[in-house]
Protein backbone atom coordinates (compact mmCIF):
# COMPACT_ATOMS: atom_id res chain seq x y z
CA UNK A 1 0.00 0.00 0.00
CA UNK A 2 2.81 2.47 0.74
CA UNK A 3 4.31 1.92 -2.74
CA UNK A 4 0.39 2.88 -3.65
CA UNK A 5 0.84 6.22 -1.99
CA UNK A 6 4.28 6.91 -3.31
CA UNK A 7 3.09 6.42 -7.06
CA UNK A 8 0.02 9.04 -6.62
CA UNK A 9 2.21 11.27 -5.02
CA UNK A 10 4.45 10.86 -8.16
CA UNK A 11 1.77 11.32 -10.15
CA UNK A 12 0.22 14.45 -8.77
CA UNK A 13 3.68 16.80 -9.70
CA UNK A 14 4.46 17.86 -12.97
CA UNK A 15 5.83 20.36 -15.25
CA UNK A 16 3.93 23.84 -16.25
CA UNK A 17 2.57 23.85 -19.64
CA UNK A 18 0.59 26.88 -21.77
CA UNK A 19 -2.25 28.18 -20.43
CA UNK A 20 -5.23 28.20 -17.97
CA UNK A 21 -8.30 28.95 -17.12
CA UNK A 22 -11.16 28.61 -14.45
CA UNK A 23 -14.32 27.53 -15.76
CA UNK A 24 -17.77 27.63 -13.78
CA UNK A 25 -19.84 24.37 -13.23
CA UNK A 26 -23.20 23.54 -13.49
CA UNK A 27 -23.52 23.15 -9.92
CA UNK A 28 -21.66 26.43 -9.04
CA UNK A 29 -18.09 25.59 -8.19
CA UNK A 30 -14.97 26.42 -10.54
CA UNK A 31 -13.11 23.89 -11.99
CA UNK A 32 -9.50 24.72 -13.87
CA UNK A 33 -8.46 22.94 -16.83
CA UNK A 34 -4.81 23.54 -18.69
CA UNK A 35 -5.17 24.23 -22.32
CA UNK A 36 -2.01 23.40 -24.78
CA UNK A 37 -2.03 25.59 -27.57
CA UNK A 38 -2.14 23.01 -30.90
CA UNK A 39 0.54 23.68 -33.29
CA UNK A 40 -1.94 22.61 -36.33
CA UNK A 41 -2.85 26.11 -38.76
CA UNK A 42 -6.39 25.39 -38.09
CA UNK A 43 -8.87 27.33 -37.41
CA UNK A 44 -10.80 25.07 -35.26
CA UNK A 45 -8.28 21.75 -34.80
CA UNK A 46 -8.60 18.55 -33.57
CA UNK A 47 -9.55 18.34 -30.12
CA UNK A 48 -8.02 15.60 -27.39
CA UNK A 49 -8.98 15.95 -23.65
CA UNK A 50 -7.32 14.69 -20.90
CA UNK A 51 -8.48 13.20 -17.29
CA UNK A 52 -5.90 12.34 -14.62
CA UNK A 53 -6.23 9.57 -12.07
CA UNK A 54 -6.47 9.69 -8.10
CA UNK A 55 -4.09 12.37 -6.84
CA UNK A 56 -2.95 13.83 -9.99
CA UNK A 57 -3.87 17.11 -11.65
CA UNK A 58 -3.96 19.03 -14.90
CA UNK A 59 -0.25 18.58 -15.48
CA UNK A 60 -0.22 14.94 -14.33
CA UNK A 61 -0.27 13.53 -18.34
CA UNK A 62 1.71 16.73 -19.62
CA UNK A 63 3.61 14.49 -21.78
CA UNK A 64 1.11 13.12 -23.51
CA UNK A 65 -0.61 16.79 -23.76
CA UNK A 66 2.59 17.79 -25.56
CA UNK A 67 2.74 14.90 -27.83
CA UNK A 68 -0.81 14.80 -29.08
CA UNK A 69 -0.27 18.74 -29.31
CA UNK A 70 2.97 18.24 -31.26
CA UNK A 71 0.63 16.62 -34.00
CA UNK A 72 -1.96 19.63 -33.96
CA UNK A 73 -3.91 19.27 -31.21
CA UNK A 74 -5.45 21.28 -29.38
CA UNK A 75 -5.19 19.36 -25.67
CA UNK A 76 -7.43 20.19 -22.80
CA UNK A 77 -6.53 19.04 -19.33
CA UNK A 78 -8.86 18.66 -16.70
CA UNK A 79 -7.70 19.45 -13.35
CA UNK A 80 -10.34 17.22 -11.06
CA UNK A 81 -10.26 19.01 -7.46
CA UNK A 82 -12.03 16.60 -5.54
CA UNK A 83 -9.96 13.62 -6.34
CA UNK A 84 -6.57 15.28 -7.45
CA UNK A 85 -3.83 15.77 -4.83
CA UNK A 86 -5.76 17.50 -1.68
CA UNK A 87 -8.04 14.11 -2.09
CA UNK A 88 -4.17 12.11 -2.20
CA UNK A 89 -3.48 14.20 1.04
CA UNK A 90 -6.05 12.81 3.19
CA UNK A 91 -5.64 9.34 2.25
CA UNK A 92 -2.35 9.60 3.18
CA UNK A 93 -3.31 10.10 6.79
CA UNK A 94 -5.61 7.29 6.82
CA UNK A 95 -5.48 4.35 8.49
CA UNK A 96 -7.14 1.79 6.46
CA UNK A 97 -5.80 3.35 3.24
CA UNK A 98 -7.46 0.99 0.54
CA UNK A 99 -10.66 1.60 2.42
CA UNK A 100 -10.18 5.38 1.60
CA UNK A 101 -8.80 4.49 -2.04
CA UNK A 102 -11.95 2.93 -2.73
CA UNK A 103 -14.40 5.10 -0.88
CA UNK A 104 -13.18 8.41 -3.14
CA UNK A 105 -13.03 5.39 -6.12
CA UNK A 106 -16.54 4.61 -5.84
CA UNK A 107 -17.81 7.83 -4.50
CA UNK A 108 -21.11 8.95 -6.56
CA UNK A 109 -20.24 12.89 -5.75
CA UNK A 110 -17.12 12.24 -7.06
CA UNK A 111 -17.49 10.45 -9.93
CA UNK A 112 -19.87 12.92 -10.87
CA UNK A 113 -17.86 16.32 -10.14
CA UNK A 114 -15.66 14.84 -12.56
CA UNK A 115 -18.80 14.44 -15.24
CA UNK A 116 -19.50 18.69 -14.32
CA UNK A 117 -15.62 19.49 -14.88
CA UNK A 118 -15.64 17.71 -18.10
CA UNK A 119 -19.20 19.39 -19.17
CA UNK A 120 -16.75 22.61 -18.13
CA UNK A 121 -14.52 21.74 -20.54
CA UNK A 122 -16.49 21.06 -23.34
CA UNK A 123 -18.57 24.09 -22.72
CA UNK A 124 -15.73 26.00 -23.46
CA UNK A 125 -14.43 24.47 -26.30
CA UNK A 126 -17.11 24.87 -28.08
CA UNK A 127 -17.95 28.05 -27.63
CA UNK A 128 -15.29 28.95 -30.02
CA UNK A 129 -15.96 26.14 -32.89
CA UNK A 130 -16.86 22.19 -32.88
CA UNK A 131 -13.85 20.14 -34.10
CA UNK A 132 -13.41 17.42 -36.69
CA UNK A 133 -12.29 14.67 -34.46
CA UNK A 134 -12.30 15.20 -30.79
CA UNK A 135 -10.93 12.04 -28.40
CA UNK A 136 -11.31 11.56 -24.60
CA UNK A 137 -8.19 9.93 -22.56
CA UNK A 138 -8.02 9.15 -19.05
CA UNK A 139 -5.62 7.27 -17.06
CA UNK A 140 -6.85 5.04 -14.10
CA UNK A 141 -9.56 7.00 -12.62
CA UNK A 142 -9.17 9.36 -15.51
CA UNK A 143 -10.10 5.81 -17.38
CA UNK A 144 -13.13 5.17 -15.44
CA UNK A 145 -14.28 9.14 -16.43
CA UNK A 146 -14.00 7.93 -19.71
CA UNK A 147 -15.43 4.94 -20.02
CA UNK A 148 -18.73 6.42 -17.96
CA UNK A 149 -18.35 9.06 -21.14
CA UNK A 150 -18.32 6.20 -23.77
CA UNK A 151 -20.98 5.01 -22.25
CA UNK A 152 -20.20 1.82 -19.80
CA UNK A 153 -23.03 1.01 -17.38
CA UNK A 154 -22.07 2.24 -13.72
CA UNK A 155 -22.73 2.06 -10.03
CA UNK A 156 -21.67 5.40 -9.73
CA UNK A 157 -25.28 7.87 -10.99
CA UNK A 158 -23.45 9.13 -13.97
CA UNK A 159 -24.34 8.80 -17.22
CA UNK A 160 -22.22 9.20 -20.09
CA UNK A 161 -22.77 11.63 -23.10
CA UNK A 162 -20.60 9.90 -25.84
CA UNK A 163 -19.48 13.32 -27.03
CA UNK A 164 -16.50 11.93 -28.10
CA UNK A 165 -15.84 10.43 -31.44
CA UNK A 166 -12.59 8.13 -30.17
CA UNK A 167 -11.64 7.49 -26.82
CA UNK A 168 -8.55 5.71 -25.01
CA UNK A 169 -8.41 4.12 -21.78
CA UNK A 170 -5.45 3.65 -19.72
CA UNK A 171 -5.39 0.95 -17.34
CA UNK A 172 -9.06 0.84 -16.70
CA UNK A 173 -11.28 -0.75 -14.17
CA UNK A 174 -12.91 -4.45 -14.37
CA UNK A 175 -16.15 -5.23 -13.37
CA UNK A 176 -16.90 -4.63 -9.34
CA UNK A 177 -17.99 -1.77 -6.84
CA UNK A 178 -17.86 0.64 -9.44
CA UNK A 179 -19.29 -1.25 -13.03
CA UNK A 180 -21.30 -4.17 -13.28
CA UNK A 181 -20.51 -7.26 -15.34
CA UNK A 182 -20.84 -6.60 -19.33
CA UNK A 183 -20.95 -2.82 -18.38
CA UNK A 184 -19.36 -2.00 -21.61
CA UNK A 185 -21.19 -3.68 -24.25
CA UNK A 186 -22.64 -0.75 -25.72
CA UNK A 187 -19.79 1.53 -26.23
CA UNK A 188 -19.98 1.67 -29.83
CA UNK A 189 -17.20 4.36 -30.71
CA UNK A 190 -13.59 3.50 -31.35
CA UNK A 191 -11.58 2.83 -28.57
CA UNK A 192 -8.19 1.85 -27.47
CA UNK A 193 -7.32 -0.05 -24.30
CA UNK A 194 -3.99 0.23 -23.14
CA UNK A 195 -2.69 -2.50 -19.73
CA UNK A 196 0.35 -3.37 -18.34
CA UNK A 197 1.75 -6.43 -17.16
CA UNK A 198 2.31 -5.17 -13.92
CA UNK A 199 -0.40 -2.75 -13.75
CA UNK A 200 -1.89 -3.90 -10.39
CA UNK A 201 -5.09 -2.13 -8.68
CA UNK A 202 -6.59 -2.92 -5.35
CA UNK A 203 -8.85 -6.04 -7.34
CA UNK A 204 -6.58 -7.56 -8.61
CA UNK A 205 -3.22 -7.81 -11.07
CA UNK A 206 -3.56 -6.62 -14.91
CA UNK A 207 -5.94 -9.44 -15.75
CA UNK A 208 -9.03 -7.28 -13.92
CA UNK A 209 -8.18 -4.69 -16.37
CA UNK A 210 -8.69 -6.84 -19.29
CA UNK A 211 -12.11 -7.31 -18.40
CA UNK A 212 -12.86 -4.28 -19.75
CA UNK A 213 -11.25 -4.67 -22.79
CA UNK A 214 -13.12 -8.06 -23.06
CA UNK A 215 -16.35 -6.29 -22.43
CA UNK A 216 -16.49 -4.01 -25.62
CA UNK A 217 -18.83 -4.88 -28.73
CA UNK A 218 -16.52 -5.61 -31.71
CA UNK A 219 -16.15 -2.43 -34.52
CA UNK A 220 -12.59 -0.08 -33.98
CA UNK A 221 -11.72 -1.77 -30.86
CA UNK A 222 -7.96 -2.22 -29.88
CA UNK A 223 -6.10 -3.16 -27.25
CA UNK A 224 -2.19 -2.82 -26.26
CA UNK A 225 -0.58 -4.58 -22.98
CA UNK A 226 3.30 -3.72 -22.82
CA UNK A 227 5.25 -6.42 -21.10
CA UNK A 228 6.47 -5.72 -17.48
CA UNK A 229 4.85 -2.24 -17.67
CA UNK A 230 3.23 -0.76 -14.18
CA UNK A 231 0.86 1.24 -13.63
CA UNK A 232 3.08 4.28 -13.53
CA UNK A 233 4.51 3.43 -16.88
CA UNK A 234 1.11 3.16 -18.42
CA UNK A 235 0.81 6.76 -17.65
CA UNK A 236 3.94 7.75 -19.94
CA UNK A 237 5.28 10.27 -17.06
CA UNK A 238 8.45 8.16 -15.83
CA UNK A 239 11.24 8.52 -18.22
CA UNK A 240 12.06 4.45 -18.83
CA UNK A 241 11.56 2.19 -21.61
CA UNK A 242 8.04 0.85 -20.98
CA UNK A 243 6.60 4.52 -20.18
CA UNK A 244 8.28 6.02 -23.93
CA UNK A 245 6.40 2.94 -25.26
CA UNK A 246 3.29 3.57 -24.03
CA UNK A 247 3.42 7.84 -25.15
CA UNK A 248 4.27 6.02 -28.70
CA UNK A 249 1.13 3.54 -28.73
CA UNK A 250 -1.31 6.83 -27.71
CA UNK A 251 0.64 9.01 -30.42
CA UNK A 252 0.11 6.18 -33.03
CA UNK A 253 -3.36 5.80 -32.20
CA UNK A 254 -4.15 9.54 -32.42
CA UNK A 255 -2.35 10.00 -35.88
CA UNK A 256 -4.54 6.59 -37.00
CA UNK A 257 -7.75 8.70 -35.76
CA UNK A 258 -6.66 11.79 -37.91
CA UNK A 259 -5.51 9.65 -41.01
CA UNK A 260 -9.49 8.19 -40.88
CA UNK A 261 -10.68 4.57 -40.43
CA UNK A 262 -9.57 1.65 -40.28
CA UNK A 263 -6.71 2.49 -37.49
CA UNK A 264 -3.77 -0.20 -38.33
CA UNK A 265 -1.76 0.13 -35.61
CA UNK A 266 1.99 -0.23 -35.98
CA UNK A 267 3.89 -2.81 -33.87
CA UNK A 268 5.98 -2.28 -31.30
CA UNK A 269 8.23 -4.21 -30.01
CA UNK A 270 7.90 -5.00 -26.02
CA UNK A 271 3.73 -4.63 -26.64
CA UNK A 272 1.43 -7.16 -27.88
CA UNK A 273 -1.82 -5.98 -29.57
CA UNK A 274 -5.27 -7.48 -29.89
CA UNK A 275 -8.67 -5.79 -32.19
CA UNK A 276 -11.72 -6.44 -32.86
Amino acid sequence: MRALILLLIFLSTGLSAQTSYHLSRSDGKTTRIHDYTASSKKSCPDLLVLSHGLGGSRQTLAKLARSASELGFRVITLDHRESGRRALRKIVFERDRPTAFAQILASPSINQARARDLDAALAHVYRACRPRLSVLAGHSMGAQTTMIEAGAKNHLGVSGQDRFNAYIALSPQGSGTRFPKHAWRHIEKPMLVTIGTRDDALEGDYRWRLEAYAGLPRGGKHLAVINHATHIDISGRPNNSRANLSTRIFVDYLKALQQGQPISLPHRKGAKYQQK
